[in-house]
């Protein structure tokens, strides 16, 4: 439902999570079983669902943004 309202560019997954690559992979593997499965998605967005990528800070996010200040 997000998706389809917010009509994104791209999914990103952030935190110590997005070091993952199984997970990265297991989860663009259920969107695309869940397109499948659905094809009111597809009608929704021309094009499917928006691409899933880990963030490029993964999980260093916190520490980048705690310092940013003083820079």
């Amino acid at each position: 439902n997000l998706t389809a309202n917010f009509d994104p560019e791209a999914i990103l997954i952030g935190g110590g999570i997005s070091n993952s690559d199984a997970f990265i992979k297991r989860l663009k593997q259920e969107a695309t079983t869940l397109e499948e499965k659905h094809g009111s998605i597809r009608g929704i967005k021309k094009y499917g669902l928006a691409p899933i990528l880990p963030a490029k800070l993964t999980n260093n996010a916190g520490i980048v943004g705690a310092v940013y200040p003083f820079v």
